[in-house]
């Protein structure tokens, strides 16, 4: 198997404690590319030259003691589960060693862990175990054949397999009760009686182990630990011994501490009073001023003759009177249960001896309940409003009734005192059936409601509310559409409306109705919502009257998606009542489109060139024009100048030759044509553009003009240009279409900013025959490298002249 690359890994480590005897663990996984992670990251102690973990894995988990961070120089490896899971190999560094298998058998389980011990405290051995137990269950004893310091500890996975560990980590427990130094002190009577508590011994551990304390020496007969206090288990005689030094230990099972103090024992001159508690624990509240109670406490003193004094504190001794000799207690102020007294508790009695020794005891005294409070509602008047729909027994009010007393005497009945039709009472609540009332006749109703309690003993004590009903009209149904009537869907019929509809136009008129009575039988239209055929927002073009339900327009519609038209408007409608009812449905505004877009050509002027052995039916150019209406149906067809030389085709605007070139040449090089399209609408709409067709180089038969002929053609050209294009055309644009009418003639290239898409590289004829005369169709002037051309519009066709 081809070993994974060395990887080194100091990775930011989840830590994860665990249950166990001393100590804690923290955990790490480790992948199977053999990256190594640093134990010393997760607070293992190595300098202490021993571990204990737990590994789950399949095969290959490896241990490396190291002496450097980096891996290099001295090191040890243990690979458990090594040779497939066979047994525990030890590999070290020096370049004599080899691996050598220390234990056979299967150590490791990929679904639960094996704990497994290490120990190379001499610095000579590697001693393995299985088990968390130092030196129990011993695998291997090995002799390292190199000796270094081991600083560094990793964790690595190899082989394709993947491990999950568990390191330990812990430390002695520290003191803190007593001070670790010795220094604590401790003061006891000679007459502290057995299981006195001498001191709570404390001790903090790193790990949070649990930590258990005994006391050991020559005086562990007289004070001994139970749990973490030590207690007095001898008698005290100040005569006898006048001081203790007491030794303690804390462990945590695998370390152990321990800590003096010293024991103090006080001398006393007599015996201290003792109180007890009576039999006493109650009494009823409002007892008359100057009543005696007694069984509240004792005392008890083991002196003969001795005499006491007697007195009250706390917050509750106000309430009672001691006899200073006596120690009887009588009643001295009002004790009222309903005014927080439940429980007399803040009550202490103290006793003082002749020799000023004194004991205090806590009372506590439950103040009997009276019956002396009557049941109150939270309000005397109650109003409430009952709407008409209610049919069936349902509760309108729910009283919340409280008596100050308790038990028997805070149990409360109500009783509807007033008999009216359609009211009943139930438990502590009110219930009406609208059924039963008589509108027409009564709206409003005042009923009167009784609580009263039940004492087991004495007089019931009784309160009453008014409770004022009114009876409403409820809005019982919602509005409905009566016209149009939408669909399951919640569709309205689609209303097909003509895209040159006029803002302001009615649309349609929309009917909806409400049956309830008075103002929530009023509804009102409103539009919500208006989106085109692809989502956008549509409101500004219709308007939707509240009241009437008239549906207009309110903008410009269009159909023409080139336009920025849609199909259809999507309208969202709702009708509201004067309640929180209301209804939805929606609208189809579908858009018919009209004849309202002119179609055109892709270039002002198309200009084409064949060869004298074009054969009859070559393309000579391809017209394309388009029509922004979705309903076009384009046509094209010769105005003039083709019929006899060219066909036509009228779908795709294709110009073919329809003769020889020969017979084309003869007549002329240069042919203008004139051709338009319309879109075939109900309104058809036409638009023109002109084609100069040239025959590239002189044929056999060619024309052999003079100047003055091609002069002339030239002024045809642009006379028909100027028909097609208008006037205003720039004079520029219409000389590209004559740059090349004679051989004879030389060109000379214009340098001018464009106007038209034509106008890039444009060539013009020089002038040869000064006085000549050509035509122009636009304002404005051009000026060449070498010639300058003067241009007018199309109204002074003949005025152009060269220079």
């Amino acid at each position: 198997m081809k070993r994974p690359k060395l990887l080194t890994k100091i990775l930011l480590l989840t830590l994860t404690f665990l249950a166990a005897d001393a100590g804690r663990y923290v955990s790490l996984n480790t992948t199977s590319d053999h990256a190594h992670y640093f134990i010393n990251d997760l607070g293992v102690n190595v300098k202490a030259r021993t571990l204990i973990f737990d590994v789950t894995s399949t095969a290959d988990a490896i241990i490396r003691l190291a002496q450097k961070q980096s891996l290099s120089g001295s090191y040890c490896d243990v690979i458990i589960g090594s040779s497939s899971n066979t047994g525990i190999a030890v590999r070290e560094s020096c370049s004599a060693c080899r691996s050598y298998i220390v234990a056979l058998g299967i150590f490791l389980n990929d679904t639960t862990s094996t704990a497994f011990w290490l120990d190379w405290s001499d610095g000579t051995t590697l001693r393995g175990g299985e088990g968390s137990v130092f030196g129990e269950s011993s695998l291997f004893t090995y002799t390292l054949q190199a000796q270094f310091e081991v600083n560094y500890v990793t964790a690595t996975s190899y082989y394709g397999n993947e491990g999950r560990w568990s390191f330990l980590i812990d430390t002695a427990p520290v003191f803190t009760s007593p001070n670790p130094d010795g220094s604590t002190i401790i003061v006891i009577s000679e007459n502290s009686p057995t299981n006195t508590s001498v001191i709570t011994l404390s001790a903090s551990d790193e790990e949070a182990d649990n930590v258990t304390f005994a006391a050991i020496g020559q005086h562990a007969s007289v004070f001994m630990v139970e749990d973490s206090d030590v207690l007095l288990k001898g008698q005290l005689d100040f005569e006898t011994i006048q001081w203790f030094l007491v030794t303690v230990y804390a462990t945590d099972v695998r370390h152990n501490t321990t800590a003096t103090f010293t024991v103090r024992v006080s001398d006393v001159n007599d015996e201290t009073p003792v109180l007890t508690s009576g039999s006493v624990t109650s009494l009823r509240e409002e007892l008359p001023v100057g009543t005696v109670v007694t069984g509240l406490f004792a005392v008890e003193d083991k002196d003969q003759g001795d005499s006491f004094t007697f007195y009250l504190q706390g917050n509750h001794s106000s309430y009672f009177a001691v006899n200073d000799t006596s120690g009887e207690v009588t009643v001295a102020r009002r004790i009222d249960r309903e005014e927080g007294l439940s429980t007399l508790d803040d009550l202490w009695v103290v006793v003082t001896d002749s020799a000023n020794y004194s004991d205090m005891l806590k009372l506590a005294l439950k103040v009997d309940d009276i019956n002396d409070n009557r049941p109150q509602f939270e309000s005397d008047v109650y109003s409430m409003n009952v709407s008409t729909s209610t049919t069936a027994d349902v509760p309108i009010l729910t009283f919340n009734v409280t008596d100050a007393d308790e038990g028997y005497n805070s149990d409360v009945k109500l009783t509807l005192l007033t008999s009216e039709a359609g009211f009943t009472m139930s438990g502590t609540g009110l219930y009406v059936n609208t059924s039963k009332l008589d509108f027409n006749r009564i709206s409003s109703y005042a009923l009167t409601v009784e609580a009263s309690d039940a004492p087991t003993e004495g007089v019931k004590l009784t309160s009453v509310a008014v409770v004022y009903v009114q009876v409403i009209h409820s809005n019982d149904y919602a509005p409905i559409w009566v016209y149009p009537i939408p669909d399951l869907a919640g569709f309205m019929p689609n209303v097909p409306v003509r895209e040159d509809i006029a803002s302001g136009t009615l649309i349609l008129s929309l009917t909806a109705r409400d049956d309830d009575i008075g103002t929530y039988g009023n509804v009102i239209y409103t539009m919500t919502s208006a989106v085109t055929d692809n989502g956008s927002n549509a409101t500004h073009l219709f308007f939707l009257h509240p009241t009437s339900g008239d549906l207009q327009t309110s903008g410009t519609l269009d159909r023409d998606p080139n336009t920025g038209g849609t199909t259809f408007y999507l309208l969202t409608l709702k009708v509201l009542d004067a309640g929180s009812r209301s209804s939805e449905a929606n609208l189809n505004v579908t858009m018919t489109d009209i004849n309202d877009n002119t179609p055109t050509f892709d270039q002002i002027i198309y200009q084409a060139y064949f060869s004298c052995n074009s054969p009859v039916g070559a393309t000579v150019v391809s017209l394309t024009a388009r029509d922004n209406d979705v309903s076009s149906a384009l046509t094209y067809s010769f105005v003039s100048g083709g019929s006899d030389y060219f066909s036509l085709d009228d779908a795709t605007g294709d110009i073919t030759l329809k003769t020889n070139v020969t017979t084309v040449a003869v007549v002329s090089s240069v042919h203008v044509l004139t051709v338009s399209v319309s879109d075939g609408g109900v309104s058809e709409l036409t638009s023109t553009t002109a084609v100069v067709v040239q025959i590239d180089g002189q044929c056999s038969v060619g024309s052999n003009k003079t100047d003055a002929e091609d002069l002339k053609l030239t002024n045809r050209i642009l006379t028909i240009a100027c028909g097609v294009l208008g006037a205003g055309f720039l004079l520029s644009t219409i000389l590209l279409v004559v740059a090349k009418v004679s051989p004879k003639t030389p060109l000379t290239k214009v340098n001018h900013r464009p106007t038209t898409p034509f106008e890039g590289n444009m060539w013009v004829k020089r002038q040869h025959n000064p006085g000549s005369t050509v035509p122009s169709c636009s304002s404005g002037s051009q000026r060449g490298s070498s010639v300058d051309t003067q241009t007018t519009d199309c109204s002074s066709v003949n005025s152009l002249k060269f220079i």
